[in-house]
């Protein structure tokens, strides 16, 4: 039965009804990239733990999306869509280094590692990307509602900050917010 209300509850949201307020608050786990730097707060990175009816809305609704999501995916694609992940994309650039060396091919690579990158998504793109792409309006329209009234509260040692609302980013860890990433560097107008 309360599966039932909270099913209700979510497709009132995708209607348009605002999300309840209890479910509008995240914390932000600071966790530290580089343990000789703990005095420096750029060497910790940011993750928002998200409420859990939230999370798995959001998990069902990228499943979802799977038809639309491979309208514009592509095979070298390892996160928010699809079902593969870090791991893969570990393993097969490991398998194609080794093929080089085994044949004794030169080879050069490169990584592209923007700092902070999620906190730094603006988010007005983001939607204007899902729209353009076909994102359904009613999954788009309660994701965005929910990133602009997301209340955060930082969270450090045993203490909890106040409430605010950021101006930018999405939450790491959000699986909408991995799609949104995907999405952002898909070539998908091109098609």
């Amino acid at each position: 039965m309360a599966f039932e209300w909270i099913a209700c509850m979510l497709n009132m949201v995708e209607d348009g009804m605002p999300w309840p307020d209890g479910l509008q608050h995240a914390k932000a786990a600071y966790l530290s990239k580089d343990p000789s730097k703990s005095d420096d707060p750029l060497a910790y990175r940011v993750l928002m733990v998200l409420p859990a009816v939230y999370r798995i809305w959001a998990m069902h609704r990228l499943n979802a999306m799977k038809p639309w999501t491979d309208t514009w995916r592509t095979d070298d694609m390892y996160a928010g869509v699809g079902s593969q992940g870090a791991e893969d994309a570990w393993y097969a650039i490991a398998g194609e280094v080794e093929q080089y060396k085994l044949s004794n091919e030169d080879f050069a690579g490169g990584t592209v590692d923007i700092a902070k990158c999620f906190d730094q998504i603006s988010r007005v793109l983001v939607y204007r990307l899902a729209e353009k792409a076909g994102m359904p309006v009613g999954i788009l329209s309660a994701y965005q509602r929910y990133q602009e009234n997301l209340k955060i509260h930082n969270t450090i040692a045993k203490g909890i900050g106040r409430a605010f609302i950021r101006k930018c980013g999405i939450p790491q860890g959000c699986p909408l917010s991995m799609m949104f990433s995907s999405l952002i560097m898909t070539p998908w107008m091109d098609k």
